[in-house]
């Protein structure tokens, strides 16, 4: 995996950084953490926002369960479509952000270890 570290922005109020970037089977996977506390901004909103900003077209949330969030759909992507998801050829890769839901504090991503 190559990994290569951000610089951070300030999203809905919200600074983050990159916890890591890289790839896994070929797809882009970027794991974030939060810098500040803000618990009024949703984990769905606050990850759409981000995947936006870095032009993925998914929005992954992590709670108990990983769900992915289809930008340009606009919807939750079933877990039958999953096994579906190829790179789209219009934005030239497929990202996935995963957001750890910690809305009290910031800790390492479960998939760094």
């Amino acid at each position: 995996m190559d990994l290569r570290e951000d610089e951070g922005v300030e999203i809905l109020g919200v600074r983050i950084r990159c916890d890591y970037i890289g790839y896994i089977n070929g797809k882009a996977v970027v794991a974030i953490e939060k810098a500040t506390k803000n618990n009024e901004v949703s984990s769905l909103e606050f990850a759409k926002a981000y995947a936006r900003f870095r032009g993925f077209r998914y929005a992954g949330i992590i709670s108990e369960d990983l769900k992915l969030y289809d930008l340009k759909e606009n919807k939750f992507v079933d877990d039958l479509e999953l096994d579906f998801i190829e790179p789209d050829e219009k934005f030239g890769r497929l990202a996935l952000l995963f957001f750890e839901c910690t809305q009290c504090e910031c800790k390492r991503s479960p998939t760094r270890q």
